[in-house]
């Protein structure tokens, strides 16, 4: 038992590991109606183990922060939503997300520990 709340500042596993968590239960909602895009290499890729964990039934992949507006189209599926997963560092390429899809619902996800920004997710329903 303890005394103390463990881990407050949630350092223990990382800022990777507390994005990762902080994601996963919407991944997890999303996970049968949407793909998911996640535009934060090198800093953080799709493949980062604490996701593929927390969300096992997520289908997503790594995008590229320097992706065209051709590149965008091509992810576009009238069957299935799609949800854009941007680090903090990438704001520059949600914007030209947004340009590309302007019919998109924004979010910030911030920490728990300190309110600090962690990603935003733009999201786009099924057509």
């Amino acid at each position: 038992t303890y005394y103390l709340e463990f881990t407050p500042q949630r350092i223990y596993g990382g800022p990777h590991a507390e994005i990762a968590t902080e994601l996963a239960p919407t991944l997890n909602e999303l996970s049968s109606t949407h793909r998911f895009f996640f535009i934060g290499e090198p800093i953080m890729y799709w493949g980062f183990a604490t996701i593929p964990y927390l969300a096992p039934g997520a289908d997503g992949m790594d995008v590229s922060a320097d992706v065209t507006a051709e590149t965008l189209q091509q992810f576009n599926d009238p069957f299935r939503g799609e949800l854009f997963i941007v680090l903090p560092d990438y704001e520059e390429t949600l914007e030209r997300v947004k340009q590309q899809f302007p019919n998109g619902n924004e979010v910030r996800l911030q920490s728990g520990a300190n309110a600090r920004h962690l990603v935003t997710l733009y999201q786009l329903p099924p057509d």
